[in-house]
């Protein structure tokens, strides 16, 4: 029997009472026992998750600790203990069995190779790079004079803050710049005294997409793209916003000062907000004007600007106005020209004589490195016709429930409609269907959408 159809055979029988099964069923019945003892292990070393958990305990008789009940998911860096206490009264198939739904549900299915805290980053591999990244962004802010040090006093409001870390690629998936970015916690921020409004406008992909059509497709217009280094870094905060010395970065003799912030640094709520007043400012005083059904597009004579967040896209008729309005721009900030649209916001972009073709290669290619171990095969539709899917799981399986928590379902999920919602409509249907399990998936749920992934 193949281990997919031993382990959903497993999974189906674990529900059923013992005083069911014949007597010729009884080897099955070892590896059953084996595999849920492999789960309770695991389940015996970690605080218990939900109230079903203790019910199940309860009706089966196994010991717990009340005290030790909590509502926490699952978290994915946890394990399965290797052997139980009673694998030696199992039969070798039967461990085996246990350890291959053990590896196959490991939070190594999910992988990554960017570092989380600070800490991490001292013992990565790539130290010297995230150094070099750290350091490249405080002297970005001390060049913005984004903050002074001030010593703390007892009515202040001091907001923490943390690095976020991220590996930059290009259209091809090569590794482009290691980039860290300090961030303030945001969420610590009271309405009305740390903050007023908040909105900022964003052009819609839907815009993007069609001024491809429109300008560049069919009236043959020039186009290029540009990104504003530091863009939050830009606004003016005109409330006065405390915040922790940045971890690893802390002024030697002022460790205990705190900084008094004067640019919107990420992370804060108005961020967004103060950095499109800074731009608009500049582009009204460049002859733009903002268009009032969709804020993010600004237009001038033979010039049209689309704008999201940092990343700005210019269209010309010609390619000496679209450059004089690239030149005016740097005059104004700091900004790295990237020549044609090839790759913006995950999105592929690619010109093939008259035509520019608009696919996610790049984006899928680093999603299926992020998730190892899936299997690839050749799928002709998202889903079958005449599929029949599977019912909902439900939350008393409890040996299922916790193999499937370790499964990144819902990330999956996520990604596919990001790619249906910008350039693969074909499976919207498929990802739509799917996402209604998402609070009760099964391992068939699983296989249907890892074959949605193979479909793009």
């Amino acid at each position: 029997m193949e281990f997919k159809s031993r382990f959903e055979f497993l999974i189906e029988r674990l529900t059923e009472d013992a005083e069911s099964l014949g007597p010729e069923e009884g080897f099955v019945d070892g590896e059953v026992r084996a595999l849920e003892e492999a789960v309770w292990a695991k389940l015996n070393k970690e605080r218990l998750r939900s109230i079903n958990v203790k019910i199940y305990c309860q009706r089966n008789k196994l010991e717990f600790d009340p005290n030790q009940f909590n509502f926490k998911p699952t978290t994915t860096n946890t394990r399965f203990a290797e052997k139980s206490e009673c694998d030696n009264e199992t039969s070798s198939d039967s461990v085996d069995e246990a350890s291959l739904v053990n590896d196959i549900f490991q939070h190594e299915i999910y992988i990554t190779e960017i570092p989380k805290t600070f800490k991490e980053t001292q013992i990565s591999p790539n130290k010297e790079k995230w150094d070099e990244a750290m350091s490249e962004e405080i002297k970005l802010m001390q060049n913005r004079k984004v903050w002074d040090l001030v010593e703390p006093k007892s009515n202040m409001k001091v907001l923490d803050c943390r690095w976020v870390y991220n590996i930059k690629h290009d259209e091809k998936n090569n590794v482009k710049k290691y980039k860290s970015r300090l961030v303030a916690q945001g969420f610590k921020q009271r309405p009305d005294v740390d903050f007023t409004d908040v909105f900022a406008p964003l052009v819609n992909f839907d815009i993007i997409k069609f001024l491809f059509v429109l300008l560049v497709c069919i009236l043959g217009w020039n186009h290029a793209q540009i990104d504003v280094k530091g863009a939050y870094l830009y606004g003016n905060l005109d409330i006065p916003i405390y915040m922790q010395q940045p971890e690893g970065f802390a002024v030697k003799g002022c460790e205990h000062y705190v900084c008094r912030l004067h640019k919107s640094i990420y992370g804060l709520l108005q961020s967004g907000r103060q950095w499109n007043i800074v731009l608009n400012e500049i582009l009204f005083g460049l002859g733009f004007h903002q268009n009032e059904l969709c804020n993010g597009l600004y237009t001038k004579s033979n010039c049209i600007l689309l704008v999201y967040v940092d990343d700005i896209v210019v269209f010309s008729k010609s390619q000496s106005d679209l450059e004089d309005s690239i030149l005016n721009i740097k005059i104004k900030l700091e900004i790295t020209e990237l020549g044609l649209v090839r790759y913006l916001l995950g999105v592929n972009f690619e010109r093939i004589g008259d035509s520019v073709y608009l696919h996610h290669n790049t984006y899928i290619n680093k999603l299926t490195t992020r998730l190892k171990n899936l299997p690839r095969r050749r799928i002709a539709l998202p889903l079958k016709v005449g599929c029949i899917l599977p019912d909902r799981g439900k939350e008393n399986e409890i040996i299922e429930t916790e193999l499937m928590r370790q499964i990144p379902y819902k990330t999956l999920i996520g990604c596919l409609s990001f790619i249906a919602n910008r350039s693969r409509p074909d499976i919207s249907f498929a990802v739509n269907t799917m996402s209604q399990f998402c609070n009760g998936y099964t391992y068939h749920h699983w296989t249907i959408v890892v074959d949605i992934l193979n479909y793009v």
